[in-house]
């Protein structure tokens, strides 16, 4: 176990944002990339985010973005926050490309292993202003 350091960049203009995050702890031994691009209207807000994390990171060709060989998960978001009166926030993000793959076939002709993206999805619900104060004494 070790420290991290997380340096991050946002450029916008106009509803339109991208950004860059990495971490990395002080022994070396993690490290982790992010890139996005968002355009938010409203109270939505569409993203598309690039993430390398290991073992990926660790052989890095940054501009391969070839499936079979490239680290690169790309993942697609669509968010939605809430009025100030009800601040609830909803999500939904699925990997659309990269090797977030299972195991589809075997072809036993070729001696060929076939895998299919898994298309990996989170739903989130959050209520950031919910307060416990009056539910402890």
């Amino acid at each position: 176990m070790a420290p991290n350091v997380q340096p991050y960049l946002t450029l916008s203009a106009g509803n339109f944002e991208a950004g860059a995050w990495a971490t990395s702890n002080f022994n070396g031994t993690y490290r982790e990339l992010a890139f996005w691009v968002a355009y938010s209207y409203k109270n939505f807000t569409l993203s598309v985010n690039d993430y390398l994390w290991p073992p990926y990171i660790d052989s890095l060709r940054f501009f391969n973005y070839d499936n079979e060989t490239a680290g690169h998960f790309l993942d697609g978001s669509l968010e939605w926050d809430g009025p100030e009166s009800f601040p609830l926030e909803l999500s939904v993000s699925t990997l659309f490309y990269g090797p977030d793959d299972k195991f589809d076939h075997y072809d036993p002709a070729t001696k060929t292993s076939y895998y299919k993206n898994q298309y990996s999805t989170n739903l989130e619900a959050c209520y950031p202003d919910f307060n416990f104060s009056g539910l402890y004494r």
